[in-house]
């Protein structure tokens, strides 16, 4: 069985994304978190420590070219199980994979102490539930 994961991109602050991510690294949730900066070295040691965390960090003048060929090439060899996105502008550009792979979008909204998260416009109650909605 081909090991599915969801792919994260954060492009607007950095503390919602990580929860979102843990919380999918708890559940046995392999994610790949594209991440439109890079970080001095003593902060990326911080939040590289978890296995089921990958994070790939762009500079913002490559990240939207960078990060969608990898997409890109996740969806072709069939590894996504779903897409996290920060911005609104991401989430219209990636309404085909939606469309086309039939991969649920997400989007995330970062909140003091957290995250909200949203599915066709409408707030996922519970997150920890995230395995299902990814998996159905």
């Amino acid at each position: 069985i081909r090991r599915k994961e969801v792919i994260c991109f954060s492009e607007a602050g950095w503390r919602g994304m990580r929860r979102f991510s843990l919380l999918l690294n708890r559940l046995g949730i392999s994610n790949l978190v594209f991440i439109s900066a890079r970080p001095p070295r003593e902060v990326r040691e911080i939040i590289e420590d978890k296995s089921h965390i990958f994070n790939f960090f762009f500079p913002r003048k490559f990240f939207r070219i960078l990060s969608y060929l990898i997409l890109a090439r996740r969806l072709l060899v069939g590894k996504v199980a779903g897409i996290v996105v920060e911005k609104r502008r991401t989430l219209k550009t990636l309404q085909f994979t939606r469309d086309i792979w039939k991969i649920p979008i997400f989007f995330l909204e970062e909140i003091d102490g957290g995250f909200r998260l949203f599915k066709d416009g409408m707030e996922v109650k519970n997150p920890d539930t995230i395995l299902e909605s990814l998996l159905s």
